[in-house]
């Protein structure tokens, strides 16, 4: 797709004499993932791909820059199910953005991007996933006496590959010790986790 994108709107560009190529890229592209292996790996080539367009074709004053996005739930309350749930919900408020991203986030940094105004950027990897990228993941202290042995949650995400990106951080940031998806066969995919005592 993007590789295809950039190759066909690359030569009206330079009829125009300048233009911008906004690819999307993703978090997975910056950390590793768990069984998202050709997923990340796409992710990455993407952002050489921008780079390489960006350096090609800067003297056509064609700029190409790529956006990581993190979180970003397209149903309507698929947000909302995420905050509320009991697991989910407290670990997207420990982010620096204590809230999941939105598709106007992404739309904004796009025109942003194509705009007057950053007319001086190309080649750059610009992250609109509310910090996640800039901030660890630090283990929990618990109290084994008062703690519960375990919870159990869930959330809905719109499509198989953000909620497994969601299980697989999740996971990887030894929130929970178990993520498993389910495919309702009609609306959001559904995901549950469970958050072990960790002491």
């Amino acid at each position: 797709g993007p590789f295809w994108g950039c190759k066909y709107a690359v030569p009206i560009m330079q009829r125009c004499g300048e233009g911008s190529i906004v690819n999307i890229g993703s978090m997975s592209s910056k950390v590793g993932l768990e069984r998202l292996v050709a997923y990340s790996s796409a992710k990455g080539a993407l952002n050489a791909l921008t780079r390489q367009v960006a350096v090609e074709f800067g003297k056509d004053m064609i700029r190409c820059n790529v956006i990581i996005i993190g979180f970003i739930p397209s149903g309507g309350t698929a947000s909302q199910q995420v905050m509320d749930d009991p697991v989910a919900g407290p670990i997207v408020r420990s982010l620096s953005l204590t809230r999941l991203g939105r598709p106007e986030d992404v739309a904004y940094a796009s025109v942003w991007l194509c705009s007057d105004e950053a007319e001086f950027i190309t080649g750059i990897e610009l992250p609109v996933d509310g910090g996640v990228l800039v901030r660890p993941a630090a283990p929990e202290i618990r109290n084994p006496e008062t703690a519960p042995a375990s919870r159990r949650g869930a959330f809905s995400l719109s499509t198989p590959i953000n909620a497994r990106a969601q299980c697989n951080s999740l996971y990887n940031r030894r929130e929970v010790s178990h993520c498993s998806l389910r495919d309702p066969g009609e609306g959001p995919f559904q995901g549950e986790v469970t958050c072990p005592n960790r002491h």
